[in-house]
């Protein structure tokens, strides 16, 4: 990938993953501070529960970063992008989950670090298989895609 569309797709990166912080940790609220001085309620959940729209809405929220993990690793040995990108996501997710917890923003659930790290699977998965039809034309479709989508997420974030 060359050094513009790298820089590019790290950057949308970075914004999606503070959005992704302004979604999970401060709820969507232009007034964090309010958010951090809530009333505490710290809890772990250890047994996966299913609840239909909380799951998709994880899994779907996650894909974007499978899908530019897959744009910013596509060069290296296909195994070692796989395993470098469940890495990332799992701990991303646990890192969130860990937060919620030690600053008692909501509850810490087992489900959300699944079905997070599926989301962010099934987005690297997605892009290699749309990479396998496409060929090359597949990092402009969603460097566009992506752009788009980070400052329409954006734009709600301020206007909110």
């Amino acid at each position: 990938m060359k050094q513009k569309k790298k820089l590019w797709v790290t950057t949308l990166l970075a914004l999606y993953l503070l959005i992704l912080v302004w979604m999970i940790l401060f709820k969507s609220s232009i007034h964090t501070l309010q958010v951090l001085f809530l009333p505490e309620f710290r809890s772990i959940n250890w047994i996966p529960a299913f609840n239909a729209k909380e799951t998709l809405l994880n899994f779907l929220a996650f894909s974007p970063i499978g899908l530019y993990l897959g744009m910013l690793l596509k060069d290296k040995e296909k195994k070692s992008a796989w395993l470098k990108s469940v890495l990332f996501i799992s701990l991303l997710s646990l890192l969130f989950e860990v937060t919620q917890y030690i600053l008692a923003l909501g509850t810490s659930d087992i489900t959300d670090l699944i079905t997070n790290t599926l989301g962010g699977m099934a987005g690297f998965a997605f892009y290699f298989a749309i990479r396998k039809r496409m060929g090359e034309k597949t990092d402009r479709a969603f460097i566009t895609l992506g752009s788009i989508g980070t400052i329409l997420l954006s734009a709600f974030w301020v206007i909110k």
